[in-house]
C-alpha cells in the first residue's frame, strides 16, 4: 500500500498488477480510492462478498458476463511472465526462495540483497574467468555450490577421521536428522 501511496500515475487509467500472495481486499480497496485497477490471481476457492452475498470466486465467475471484462487484463497479466521467470531465477539460483516481504522498505532491502549479489558474482566471474573458465553467472553460481559441496566433505571427512558418530557429525553441520 505505501508503493501504492508514492506511485505518480502517468495516464488516465491506471492498473495494479500484483503478484498472487499480495492480492486481497484490503489492498484492492486501497488501489480503487486512488483510481487504480488491481490485476492479480486468487485461488478458485476463496470466499468473497459482492453486494452482500458470499459466493466462491468459482461461483461468481459464471455469473460475468464476456462484455463485463475487460481485454486489458489479459495483456498486463502477460507482463507478469518476465517478472515470473525473473523471480524464480532469484529464489532457485540465488537462494532468495525464503523471503516474502510487504513493507516498502524491506522490498528496498529485498532487492539491494539481490542487485548486491548479482554484483558480487560478476565481479568474482569478471576476475577470475581466465582461472576458473568462468563464462557466465550461472558458471559462477555453479562454482560456488561445488565449493559448497568440497567444504561439506571435509568437514565430514574431518569428524569421521576424529571418530565421530554420524549424529555428531550432523549436528556439528548444524543438519536436523
Amino acid at each position: 500500500m505505501q508503493l501504492v501511496d508514492e506511485f505518480t500515475p502517468a495516464t488516465k487509467t491506471n492498473y495494479l498488477l500484483v503478484d498472487a500472495w499480495y492480492t486481497s481486499g484490503k489492498l484492492m480497496l486501497h488501489a480503487l480510492k486512488r483510481g487504480y485497477h488491481t490485476i492479480g490471481r486468487i485461488k478458485s476457492n476463496r470466499v468473497i462478498y459482492p453486494f452482500g452475498l458470499k459466493p466462491s470466486v468459482k461461483e461468481f465467475s459464471t455469473y460475468i458476463r464476456k462484455n463485463e471484462t475487460c481485454p486489458v487484463i489479459l495483456k498486463y497479466y502477460q507482463n507478469r511472465w518476465d517478472i515470473e521467470v525473473s523471480y524464480r531465477y532469484h529464489k532457485n539460483s540465488l537462494g532468495f526462495d525464503q523471503y516474502q516481504v510487504q513493507s516498502l522498505t524491506f522490498i528496498k532491502r529485498y532487492w539491494s540483497m539481490v542487485f548486491m549479489t548479482y554484483t558480487f558474482l560478476e565481479l568474482f566471474r569478471t576476475s577470475k574467468s581466465k582461472v576458473l573458465g568462468l563464462k557466465t553467472i550461472g558458471d559462477t553460481i555453479g562454482y560456488f555450490r561445488q565449493q559448497y559441496m568440497v567444504e561439506i566433505v571435509k568437514a565430514s571427512y574431518s569428524c569421521a577421521a576424529k571418530g565421530l558418530s554420524l549424529s555428531s557429525m550432523i549436528t556439528k553441520l548444524g543438519l536436523v536428522a
